[in-house]
């Protein structure tokens, strides 16, 4: 795989970057809070079931922690798809929570880009092979959270026919993309040998060389990727679900774990896209109304409770990234 000439980023500026993420999830927090409470007491007039005395805080802390986990969990997902890279299993786990910080301070998925800066300077593998690693590590996840959701769709109703139509229409075009990029890594060297003689930097010789990369990949890594990708899920699962429950009630697992796969599915998707936090709340309030049979004000409740723990794991996200950045300069000086 022919390497390229990849840009620098100063220490500095990632730093400033640090303090600008941890401003704007406070903000956030804030932000979460004060919607909820209007958008209940103003608009909707509607009581909650939960109080705070009911909350269970012990219980909501360990769904904390188990969200915390899978971020560790879907790093060694993102290491088994590199060939060469000698960065420690450690390092993958920091970067990828260092990567939602990023990603609050910064629009787009600059996470991602980050965490393969962060990884070029760790064991100098190029950022587009880290960024290709990591992108089908995504697929991956996103294959895995589409097959669990058929699974499970036969467990649960959906109340709403739009909320039902929109699954079926979203898990088709994951089906679509997986067997569109099966056919296109089949033939990765034809289409890399036809864009070879594009100029470094051009769009089309980096996707070629990106499906040479994939293509290059063992059965046994991508299954791997796949295990991983299963693992991270029940993990972030039973985070959800436990939150939920501390929240009070008895949520049933199948309904909250549909609920969390169809959720992470359209998530994924508009992960892409600045903004996507506001999609996937929606797209989870309306199914825990329509799947869980949760009444709009606890919904809100739920979903903003849960913003509000991925927040603090994006607040959580600067102590791996100043421990990287530490270790990288104390090592390079």
């Amino acid at each position: 795989m022919s390497k390229t000439n990849d840009p620098e980023i100063r220490s500095e500026d990632v730093r400033k970057t640090i303090f600008t993420g941890l401003r704007h999830g406070l903000v956030w927090i804030i932000g979460v809070i004060m919607v909820v409470y209007l958008v209940v007491e103003k608009v909707l007039q509607e009581p909650w079931s939960i109080t705070l005395e009911d909350v269970n805080w012990g219980l909501l802390i360990s769904g904390w922690f188990f969200m915390v986990a899978t971020m560790w969990i879907l790093g060694l997902r993102w290491r088994v798809l590199l060939q060469h890279t000698t960065a420690s299993r450690a390092f993958f786990g920091a970067s990828l929570s260092a990567g939602l910080l990023i990603n609050y301070a910064l629009p787009g998925p600059m996470g991602e880009v980050m965490g393969g800066w962060l990884l070029k300077r760790e064991d100098n593998t190029p950022i587009v092979e880290g960024l290709t690693a990591s992108t089908l590590a995504r697929l991956l996840g996103l294959f895995v959270a589409a097959v669990g959701s058929v699974i499970l769709w036969g467990w649960v109703t959906v109340d709403i026919p739009e909320v039902e139509s929109m699954m079926q229409i979203l898990l088709l075009g994951i089906g679509v993309g997986a067997l569109l990029l099966i056919g296109l890594s089949l033939n990765a060297k034809k289409i890399a040998q036809r864009f070879a003689a594009k100029e470094e930097h051009h769009p089309l010789r980096l996707v070629g060389n990106a499906l040479l990369q994939v293509h290059a990949l063992s059965n046994k890594q991508l299954l791997l990727g796949l295990l991983y990708s299963a693992l991270g899920h029940t993990t972030a699962f039973i985070g959800v679900w436990l939150s939920l429950c501390a929240l009070g009630g008895n949520p049933d697992g199948v309904d909250i774990a549909f609920v969390y796969l169809v959720g992470t599915c359209c998530g994924t998707v508009a992960f892409l896209f600045p903004g996507s936090q506001f999609s996937w709340d929606a797209i989870f309030t309306g199914l825990l109304m329509s799947s869980a049979g949760y009444k709009t004000s606890d919904a809100l409740l739920a979903v903003g409770v849960l913003r509000i723990e991925q927040i603090a794991m994006m607040l959580f996200g600067a102590l791996p990234l100043l421990w990287i950045l530490w270790k990288q300069e104390h090592r390079s000086g």
